[in-house]
């Protein structure tokens, strides 16, 4: 293990070649990743992704960076082109097509053993304080919907739980409410069990604008959007419409939503009839075999 900030995490970046990352390089080198810090420019730079692009307006256009990624890992041909090459202003030969590391284990996952459902929404940054956030539509919509009395009853009568897995930030207020909430929804704190392990584990998914949807679609299981704030979420934007990558069931309303969890537990999760293949162009449980390839044949170039 090696502990951020260490004597030898700076051993090991000062030696490093290559850099691979989920996110910016802030976030794992132990020094400032920008040209003139100890030769952060002569390292070939690999961006591996935390989810499939072409939502939100993300922060990773290349002419933002003082020193852009030299790689730009993609699940796909759609988002390279659409989305990194045309929208972010990468070169072709910038972006791999090669499925996201973090599907791999994804797709040797066992068929879950209940039907439980997936209560996973995103965060919204303008909820910055407590007491904004304690006001906000969002703490309410998702409040009411925990405490649902449809809800509750369908869930005794299919014998199914809701895990509830809030965003880390909103964790702390979630928990206060969970505390009156019937005894079929089950709130899961943050380092209890990791996002894999919850996505593998359940048998639907509710989630908003989440990235974890892809890799839910990926194992060929059901997602249901809840879509109450749609143009305040997306007020800078958005890399491609709604319809391209969000497949699937979009609740505006708590009786929508509840109706569209009601037709899955009915049909036993069997209506699950998305076209998934414009998203991923790779189902085989090999990306990170193809990401090596990509980034070698890049260092012989």
């Amino acid at each position: 293990m090696l502990v951020f900030g260490s004597k030898a995490h700076f051993d090991i970046a000062f030696q490093a070649k290559v850099l691979l990352c989920t996110h910016d390089m802030d976030y794992m080198l132990p020094y400032k990743a920008a040209k003139g810090f100890f030769h952060y420019e002569d390292t070939f730079k690999v961006f591996l992704q935390h989810g499939v692009i072409g939502r939100k307006n993300v922060e990773y256009h290349k002419s933002d960076y003082e020193v852009p990624f030299d790689l730009f890992i993609v699940s796909s041909e759609s988002e390279k082109q659409l989305v990194v090459v045309d929208k972010l202003g990468y070169a072709e030969e910038e972006v791999a097509v090669t499925g996201l590391a973090r599907f791999d284990n994804l797709l040797s996952a066992k068929k879950p053993e209940t039907n439980d459902i997936l209560l996973m929404p995103t965060w919204r940054d303008w909820t910055n304080t407590d007491q904004r956030f304690l006001e906000s539509e969002y703490f309410r919509r998702y409040t009411d919907l925990i405490n649902d009395e449809r809800l509750m009853e369908m869930l005794e009568q299919y014998q199914v739980n809701l895990t509830f897995y809030p965003h880390y930030r909103a964790q702390k207020y979630f928990q206060q409410s969970l505390q009156r909430t019937n005894q079929r929804v089950q709130f899961i704190e943050q380092g209890e069990k990791t996002v894999q392990e919850l996505l593998i584990a359940h048998s639907l998914l509710i989630t908003d604008y989440s990235s974890v949807s892809f890799d839910f679609m990926l194992m060929n299981k059901p997602v249901i959007y809840y879509h109450f704030d749609t143009d305040r979420f997306f007020k800078r934007g958005m890399l491609r419409p709604i319809n391209d990558t969000f497949l699937g069931p979009i609740a505006h309303t708590q009786t929508e939503l509840v109706q569209f969890i009601a037709d899955n537990l009915q049909n036993q999760f069997a209506n699950n009839q998305v076209d998934t293949s414009p998203l991923f162009a790779y189902r085989d449980g090999r990306n990170c075999k193809r990401i090596y390839e990509a980034v070698t044949r890049r260092l012989q170039a």
